[in-house]
């Protein structure tokens, strides 16, 4: 019988394809929104919102465990999610069933995360790592309301998604605020969507606006209650360390408004849907990549950490809503000022290729 132990690889190589495609298809999907609005919701919500944060979700739960290449079981998994989530966005441009390609993706995600938190010596938590993947998986598997595609998109970003950033926050960028992982923050960040899913399990409409509610309780337990404080220590802290945390407590910081728009008694599940992908997902986004994509890319980016392109997407968010031709420019200006804010500048490991450094 086969065990696999003649098959190894690395999680940054076996992720990698699926964060080039999916955050290439996603910016194409950004950029075809007024010339092909199903082609748009496709390359968005599934190369934005499945494949490219699901191969990044891969590497992160790897780090959490070691760097070290992966075998057999532990080293399928990864290459069956991110190869089931690419060819779920291919059915979806020619038209053809993708929904199950994508529910199996996710599954392959938990087993892969499974894996990671075997021998688990770490304090924080274990089981919010789990979540995301099943969550996302469940939501797809659910029968449709009625709104087609826009239904489907918006529960990828609610129970996908919005899981995954709080769980990856709370992990890694709550350190910076002085907050510290706990099951009790977990569970009471976490279960506002557990419930809004349930809801949506029993077929209740009020789900999407309960999971957008309980966005809410993520900035206290970010820390974000302090953040006065929180720019003072910013502007003390010397070179790019300073910079660093400043530029991710703005941008944090920038999604609450987009959230609270979400609320309103009138926005319609379209506009729902833009307000999540642009105003939050879109937004960390552009907050996490610059400082996780050099590790998987080996690629040095220029260290210019201003909120420019978090606060342009905030605004494109809040307009979208009654002038979607104006939301469009902002949103393009924002990739624009991000393209130019963290161009590359070389490769990591090497030197003379680099140019100047910044400070």
């Amino acid at each position: 019988m086969w065990r696999g132990e003649a098959f190894q690889v690395k999680l940054s190589t076996a992720a990698l394809p699926g964060i080039a495609l999916g955050l290439g298809g996603g910016l194409l999907g950004v950029v075809l929104a007024p010339l092909a609005p199903g082609l748009h919701m496709g390359l968005v919500g599934l190369g934005l919102g499945l494949v490219f944060p699901l191969s990044m979700y891969i590497v992160f739960t790897g780090s959490l465990k070691s760097g070290a290449p992966r075998r057999g079981v532990e080293a399928l998994a990864p290459v069956l999610a991110v190869s089931s989530a690419i060819l779920s966005l291919l059915l979806y441009l020619a038209g053809l069933p993708w929904r199950p390609l994508a529910a199996s993706a996710l599954a392959f995600l938990g087993l892969h995360t499974l894996l990671q938190l075997v021998g688990w010596r770490r304090r924080e938590p274990r089981w919010p790592l789990l979540y995301p993947p099943i969550a996302g998986a469940v939501s797809l598997a659910l029968p449709l309301e009625g709104l087609g595609v826009v239904e489907l998109m918006l529960r990828i970003g609610l129970y996908l998604d919005a899981p995954m950033i709080l769980v990856v926050s709370l992990y890694t960028v709550a350190r910076n605020y002085g907050r510290r992982p706990t099951s009790q923050l977990m569970a009471a960040v976490l279960a506002p969507n557990a419930l809004a899913l349930a809801l949506a399990i029993l077929g209740l409409g009020l789900h999407a606006t309960l999971a957008l509610a309980g966005l809410l309780a993520y900035y206290p337990a970010l820390g974000l209650h302090r953040a006065p404080e929180l720019l003072r220590r910013a502007s003390r802290l010397p070179g790019p360390a300073g910079g660093t945390l400043r530029y991710m407590a703005a941008s944090h910081l920038l999604t609450i408004p987009p959230m609270l728009l979400s609320l309103h008694p009138q926005a319609t599940m379209l506009v729902k849907l833009h307000l999540l992908y642009i105003g939050f997902i879109g937004v960390h986004i552009i907050l996490h990549a610059p400082l996780l994509l050099p590790q998987v890319a080996r690629v040095k980016l220029s260290k210019n950490y201003q909120p420019i392109p978090p606060a342009l997407l905030s605004a494109g968010a809040i307009v979208r809503a009654v002038a979607p031709d104006v939301s469009y420019i902002i949103v393009l200006a924002a990739l624009a000022a991000a393209a130019v804010q963290f161009r590359p500048e070389g490769v990591v490991g090497t030197r003379g290729l680099a140019g100047p450094r910044r400070s």
